[in-house]
């Protein structure tokens, strides 16, 4: 996985519900510091809820897990059903 961020962070929800679905398809699974750190999405949990109602499986898995600064925090990875 590369560690680009994205420039134009998405900034409506259509657009980081997109973002969330193409990162979860090509990797399977994304946490929430990384869709904040990465895509700029502050809301990760809202959009990935939204997914669900659209139908996606999308299962979540608690964890701690360091930010880019090293800083350990409780957050959820969401994982996408089938993608491997």
């Amino acid at each position: 996985m590369d560690s680009h961020i994205i420039q134009d962070a998405p900034q409506d929800g259509a657009r980081q519900r997109a973002c969330i679905l193409q990162h979860l398809t090509l990797y399977g699974q994304i946490s929430t510091t990384e869709a904040r750190e990465r895509y700029g999405i502050m809301s990760p949990a809202s959009r990935v809820l939204e997914l669900r109602r659209a139908g996606h499986q999308i299962d979540t898995v608690r964890l701690r897990a360091p930010d880019a600064n090293g800083q350990f925090h409780n957050q959820a990875k969401y994982v996408m059903r089938g993608v491997k």
